[in-house]
C-alpha cells in the first residue's frame, strides 16, 4: 500500500491485494469515509473491517457507526454493517473488542447489549467449565415414534 492514500485509488488498492492498514493511513481513510464518493467510502470500509485489519481505534469505529447510520448509499451501509457485525462476533472471544463495544455503548453509538455477545462463565456442577445449556428435544408425534 502506498504511503499516501489517494481516495480515488482506494478501489484499485483493495482489488490489487490484501492491504495492511497502518496508523499513518487512518486520517486519509477516515476522511474518505466522511466525505468521499460512495465507491471510495465502501472501499475504505472494506479496508477497516475487522475481518481484514483489526483496528481498535475509537475514532475509526465512530466513523464506521456514523457511516452505517447516516449514509444514503445501500452499499456503504451494508459494508459498515458487515464491519459492525464482525466486531460483535469477535467480542465473543476477544477482550479488546469487548472493551471497544463497551466504550461505544457509553457514547451511545452502539445500542446492542454487550451481554448478548459475550458468554458468561457459570461453573457447571463439577465446577470446571463453562455452562452450556442443553435444550430438550421436541416431543415426537405418534407417527414419528413408530419409525
Amino acid at each position: 500500500m502506498p504511503d499516501k492514500i489517494d481516495p480515488a485509488q482506494l478501489p484499485a488498492v483493495v482489488l490489487g491485494r490484501r492491504a495492511k492498514v497502518r496508523s499513518r493511513d487512518l486520517p486519509e481513510l477516515l476522511e474518505t469515509i466522511s466525505c468521499g464518493d460512495p465507491k471510495s467510502q465502501k472501499a475504505a470500509l472494506e479496508l477497516l473491517c475487522p475481518c481484514r485489519n483489526p483496528r481498535y481505534d475509537l475514532d475509526v469505529w465512530r466513523a464506521i457507526f456514523t457511516a452505517h447510520a447516516e449514509s444514503t448509499n445501500p452499499g456503504v451501509r451494508d459494508q459498515a454493517g458487515h464491519a459492525i457485525g464482525t466486531l460483535r462476533e469477535r467480542a465473543k472471544e476477544d477482550p479488546r473488542s469487548q472493551e471497544l463495544i463497551a466504550r461505544l455503548q457509553e457514547e451511545g453509538l452502539d445500542s446492542h447489549s454487550l451481554g448478548d455477545a459475550v458468554p458468561i462463565w457459570i461453573p457447571n456442577l463439577r465446577g470446571n467449565g463453562l455452562y452450556i445449556p442443553r435444550f430438550e428435544p421436541s416431543p415426537r408425534s405418534r407417527a414419528n415414534r413408530r419409525r
